[in-house]
């Protein structure tokens, strides 16, 4: 698997948020926002092909988790990625099974949250708009 050309990872009021850049992406009018784990997976792989065996490997060294919870978790991360469009493989690299992760979608389909059950603890931060309007 590879990120797809275009996307990045941008840091946005303390949210890490991916943005699509170039014309190649012109049409793509989601916004993605990852908590902090996804994040470190996202800049790890970040312009070379990776597995999922390669993210489990990067968790299993950075955090205190089985093997097991870390597979199941980067399984479903690859799956929502894959779904999203913002990475690209071979479709047997691609896993087909049902999510771990939150995920929510609002009804017109332009904002998109992805958060990966990593077994961190993050707070729930207010949304962007939220910070920079104060709503």
């Amino acid at each position: 698997m590879r990120i797809k050309k275009g996307f990045v990872n941008r840091n946005v009021c303390g949210e890490n948020i991916i943005v699509a850049e170039g014309m190649e992406n012109i049409d793509f009018s989601k916004v993605i926002s990852l908590n902090s784990t996804a994040a470190e997976l996202w800049e790890a792989v970040k312009e070379k092909d990776f597995t999922d065996d390669d993210l489990v490997e990067i968790i299993l060294n950075k955090y205190d988790i089985d093997r097991e919870t870390a597979s199941m978790d980067v399984a479903s991360l690859t799956r929502k990625w894959a779904s999203l469009g913002i990475i690209e493989g071979f479709e047997s690299e691609i896993p087909t099974d049902e999510p771990s992760l939150e995920y929510k979608a609002d009804r017109d389909n332009t904002t998109e949250e992805i958060n990966t059950n990593c077994n961190t603890t993050e707070k729930k931060r207010k949304g962007l708009f939220g910070k920079l309007f104060g709503k």
